[in-house]
């Protein structure tokens, strides 16, 4: 018996991408703050908690991890930038990495942080 499997049916879950960013206000003042990075908002994706430290890269670096993030198209995300679930849930992202000989599929690696 042969099963039809698409990852894409496991994308049951959104995020989006929020990156720190300089505002100037009407005042000429500067804050700096959160803001929704241009069309990473909503994106379908299928989220995993992990706990604990993962080795990326060979072990060439070691980095704490809570939830690991997949998706189906290669995001611009950045060490650092912040996710929101569809819950609000946030989290930080610690690292980020191409499924290499995986059609598709993306990881980021994040750190659950409460605010």
């Amino acid at each position: 018996m042969s099963v039809d499997f698409d990852f894409t049916d496991l994308l049951v879950n959104t995020l989006t991408v929020q990156r720190f960013t300089e505002v100037v206000s009407a005042n000429g003042g500067v804050t700096k703050t959160w803001a929704n990075v241009d069309g990473l908002t909503g994106v379908m994706c299928s989220r995993q908690g992990v706990g604990g430290n993962k080795d990326l890269f060979g072990a060439e670096r070691q980095i704490d991890v809570s939830h690991t993030f997949y998706v189906n198209q290669i995001l611009d995300v950045r060490n650092g930038d912040r996710l929101v679930d569809e819950n609000g849930g946030l989290f930080l992202v610690q690292a980020f990495a191409d499924q290499g000989g995986v059609d598709d599929v993306f990881a980021i690696y994040a750190l659950r942080i409460y605010q």
